[in-house]
């Protein structure tokens, strides 16, 4: 009897969480919320992330941000410079990812 009660306490509170509402990020008009991001990063750390020859961002993680752009977010602005300054941007909130 004792293991019955346990199982259904179990059950319930299962499914007590899979009936939670799911809440999306919606603006005041009524559509998606549109994300900006600001990236930060080091500037010296090939592959991931450069300044290539042409004085341009480069590298597999900005790649992946403007990928990131065109499928998900409204818009991400990227900035690459010092480690420690990029650390210090994201610590005091002026830019939202540090990328390696």
């Amino acid at each position: 009897m004792l293991l019955l009660i346990k199982i259904s306490m179990v059950m319930m509170l299962c499914i007590s969480f899979l009936c939670q509402p799911v809440w999306a990020n919606v603006d005041s008009e009524g559509g998606a919320d549109t994300k900006k991001l600001r990236v930060v990063g080091d500037n010296t750390y090939p592959p991931l992330v450069f300044i290539n020859n042409k004085g341009q961002q480069d590298g597999y993680d900005i790649d992946f941000l403007h990928l990131l752009e065109r499928e998900k977010i409204n818009s991400v602005t990227i900035m690459l410079m010092d480690w420690n300054d990029a650390k210090t941007s994201v610590a005091t909130g002026r830019a939202d990812i540090l990328i390696v």
